[in-house]
């Protein structure tokens, strides 16, 4: 089940290209989201999450587009020309960037005529993809938070099976605090264990008492921080 990704159909699906229609004109769309499909490339995480959960309160700030690790060079070469072709300019490279885990990103910016800047970034997850967790699910399962496994392959929109929506869990320890609150005010619940049938809720910090951030995760038992909560703040995780 948990290797599984479920396709998301109907209205998400016209969501997410409209949203992707907002940095492209029309003919461009339909050429990206080809070039996505053909080079094995995927939009995961916040982006293709703002489809699926069909987002009225709040806008993904940039589309990330997870290179497939074969013929990631090429494939990275043929987006690039892509973007650049359609006005975007390369703002910075990062090596090494763990903001992402163990990847390397190139950063795309296009400043509209309305003087807003639109943002893609390429990144090459460097983690050895294995036999039981090919690609895109060996990086989804190192996504900090269980709702952001969402993806897009230019042709179809996925979340992860895993995925609880709206309820969210951290899928490691090394979650950062304000990610944990970016979500939260977006609307998704924080629970203190994986579960599709009874997940133990934290609604939102401010009507929670104590901490719902997992500090420590075992096979059989997962250990939240529960400190008491100031002001709807952890004085530990704030």
């Amino acid at each position: 089940m948990d290797q599984d990704l479920v396709p998301i159909t109907g209205p998400a699906l016209i969501f997410l290209i409209s949203a992707i229609g907002n940095y492209f004109n029309p003919t461009a769309t339909r050429a990206f989201c080809d070039l996505l499909y053909t080079t094995g490339s995927w939009i995961l995480g916040s982006f293709a999450l703002m489809a699926v959960s069909q987002a009225t309160t709040w806008v993904a700030e940039d589309i990330d587009i997870f290179i497939e690790p074969q013929n990631a060079a090429l494939s990275i070469a043929i987006l690039t020309d892509f973007l650049v072709r359609n006005g975007f300019l390369l703002d910075r490279f990062i090596e090494h960037d763990y903001n992402y885990g163990n990847c390397d990103t190139l950063t795309f910016i296009r400043r509209t005529e309305l003087h807003v800047t639109l943002k893609i970034q390429l990144v090459l997850n460097k983690y050895t993809p294995c036999r039981v967790h090919p690609f895109p699910l060996f990086v989804l399962r190192r996504f900090d938070l269980s709702c952001c496994c969402c993806g897009f392959n230019g042709v179809q929109l996925f979340k992860a099976a895993w995925n609880i929506l709206p309820f969210c869990y951290t899928q490691h320890d090394r979650v950062r605090r304000y990610r944990i609150r970016k979500y939260i005010t977006r609307g998704f619940h924080m629970c203190t264990r994986r579960s599709t049938e009874s997940p133990q809720l934290a609604p939102n910090m401010t009507a929670r008492q104590t901490c719902p951030v997992v500090v420590r995760r075992t096979r059989a038992m997962v250990y939240t921080c529960d400190q008491k909560l100031i002001n709807g703040l952890c004085p530990h995780h704030k």
